[in-house]
C-alpha cells in the first residue's frame, strides 16, 4: 500500500460534499471542520461525517467528534493534523492509514475494525462483521497504543458502541 496522498487543495463551502476518487478507487469527502469537536484532530484520527453548519452559515457536510449513535454515522479519517478550522478532505473508503489501537486480537492482516464512542483510533471489532465494523486492518498490530496502519475503510456507515 502506498503512502498517504494528501488531497491538498483551498477548499470552500462551495466545494462542499464533493468526493473525491483517487487512483485506487479511495474516495475522498470535502467536509466543514469547526476545530472544537474534536479540539484537535491527528493525522490518520478517525471522525465521522455528519451534517451541520459551517462558520458561514453554510449547510454540508460536517466532521464531528465519534459519539454513541443509534443513528448509523460515516466513518472517515484524517489526511492531515489539523488544528485550524475550515474545509478539508477526509478518506471514506479505500486503502488508507489510520490510527489504530493494538491488541493481541490483531495479530494479522484482515481483522475487522470499530469505533467506540469518544474514540480517537480504531479497535478490534471480533471475528464476525456487525453493524459497527468500519474498516479491516491491513497489517497485524499487537501493541496497546495507537499507531498509524494500514486498514481498509468500508465506507458504509456504522453504529458507534458505547464500549
Amino acid at each position: 500500500m502506498e503512502s498517504i496522498r494528501r488531497v491538498s487543495y483551498d477548499y470552500t463551502a462551495d466545494d462542499a460534499g464533493q468526493v473525491i476518487t483517487g487512483r485506487k478507487g479511495e474516495e475522498y469527502i470535502v467536509a466543514y471542520w469547526d476545530g472544537s469537536a474534536p479540539a484537535s484532530i491527528a493525522k490518520g484520527q478517525p471522525v465521522v461525517i455528519g451534517y451541520g453548519v459551517d462558520g458561514s452559515d453554510n449547510i454540508g457536510p460536517k466532521v464531528a467528534a465519534i459519539t454513541t449513535s443509534a443513528v448509523p454515522q460515516r466513518p472517515a479519517v484524517a489526511l492531515d493534523a489539523l488544528t485550524t478550522a475550515g474545509w478539508y478532505a477526509f478518506q471514506v473508503t479505500g486503502d488508507a492509514y489510520g490510527l489504530v489501537t493494538g491488541s493481541a486480537d490483531i495479530s494479522a492482516a484482515g481483522k475487522l475494525l470499530e469505533l467506540l464512542n469518544g474514540a480517537t483510533s480504531f479497535t478490534y471489532d471480533g471475528a464476525a462483521r456487525t453493524v459497527g465494523s468500519a474498516a479491516i486492518s491491513g497489517e497485524a498490530y499487537t501493541t496497546a497504543n495507537a499507531a498509524l496502519k494500514a486498514i481498509y475503510l468500508f465506507g458504509e456507515p456504522v453504529q458507534i458502541a458505547a464500549t
